[in-house]
């Protein structure tokens, strides 16, 4: 009884010091940011827009659609190879001292906006809407955290995919 007893703590304590290092994962904000510029999704060939994006091993992905963000993940290689004319630029990191503009709070890496060749990392996903500097012209990563004494966002509308599948 002893040993399974042992064993059993073993193992919560793993799996505690994993989830530790997965919260803390997305904590550690990347030093540089490169923005991968390209027209066309290299998941199913639409236009991108501005506010579907994703950050990755230090550079920004842009997509036609969130749906695409999934898809480009599963097959990040070979997504990568269908990425046309890309131009790779450097972008500022305004709030290089890790805090979020708007509450103070430690900035997350999966919360950010984008503004011409800067990108801004914040807390959760309410604040990038909050922020003083401006509307951002790319939006945040879905499934940020939510600030504990933020109001619930407002829902947004789905992608319907008219004109293609995932």
């Amino acid at each position: 009884m002893k040993k399974f007893a042992f064993v059993l703590l073993v193992a919560a304590m793993v799996v505690m010091s994993f989830s530790v290092w997965a919260a803390e994962d997305n904590k550690v904000l990347p030093d540089k940011v490169v923005d991968v510029r390209y027209k066309k999704c290299a998941v199913m060939g639409g236009d991108v827009k501005d506010d579907v994006v994703l950050l990755k091993d230090g550079k920004v992905y842009h997509f036609c659609c969130p749906g695409c963000k999934s898809g480009f993940t599963k097959d990040f290689e070979g997504s990568l190879k269908k990425i046309v004319d890309p131009a790779e630029v450097a972008l500022k990191i305004t709030n290089a001292d890790g805090k979020c503009p708007v509450s103070g709070k430690p900035a997350v890496s999966d919360v950010f906006s984008l503004k011409g060749d800067s990108i801004t990392f914040y807390c959760c996903k309410n604040c990038p809407e909050k922020d003083k500097s401006g509307k951002p012209t790319t939006g945040k990563i879905e499934g940020g955290m939510d600030h504990p004494s933020a109001p619930e966002p407002a829902v947004e509308k789905k992608d319907d995919h008219s004109g293609h599948n995932h």
